[in-house]
């Protein structure tokens, strides 16, 4: 009985340490950008597939790892499959800052009240998910979280959408 008792509660402990499934959709300017479904990843007809660890996040298409994110001491990093670098994002006291291979800023994010406010727009809670507005006009929307954090990608419009979906996943289930 008393080891009956004891597999129930190891089950019961790891489904309470368990991450939910995250279901996310993004779309940009209109239209589809990327859905996350657990470990799915849709980005227009392309299916890929994540694998979370615990300090990084591999993106796989079939076999081959077409993008990774890892944690660092000061944030985490992107790189593509081959390991080259392609941006760090760095926790602020007061936001984030982006900057690519070569250290360049590519954007500092700040909080601004219940938003993250950039040079190029603001990230603000919007319709159960998350808005990114430029010059007035909602460029990106992502359901599935109102976290300001987990919006992050929305804000750069320069990565590819399976990036700004992996960027997504990691930070859902990683952090920051």
């Amino acid at each position: 009985m008393f080891r009956l008792a004891a597999i129930f509660f190891f089950c019961l402990t790891c489904f309470a340490l368990a991450q939910p499934p995250v279901h996310f959709v993004a779309t940009r300017d209109g239209r589809p950008d990327f859905e996350v479904n657990g470990t799915q990843v849709i980005c227009g007809g392309q299916k890929l597939t994540a694998q979370v660890e615990k300090d990084r996040l591999k993106l796989f298409s079939g076999a081959q790892v077409v993008l990774k994110l890892k944690r660092k001491d000061d944030g985490f990093e992107m790189e593509d499959g081959g390991g080259v670098r392609l941006l760090r994002v760095k926790p602020r006291s007061d936001g984030f800052k982006v900057v690519d291979a070569q250290d360049h800023e590519v954007c500092a994010l700040k909080y601004k009240g219940s938003e993250l406010k950039a040079d190029s727009g603001r990230l603000s809670a919007a319709g159960g998910g998350l808005d990114w507005t430029e010059n007035g006009k909602v460029r990106a929307h992502l359901q599935g979280s109102q976290d300001l954090k987990i919006g992050l990608g929305l804000a750069l419009g320069s990565l590819t959408p399976p990036q700004r979906a992996a960027l997504t996943l990691f930070v859902s289930q990683l952090g920051i």
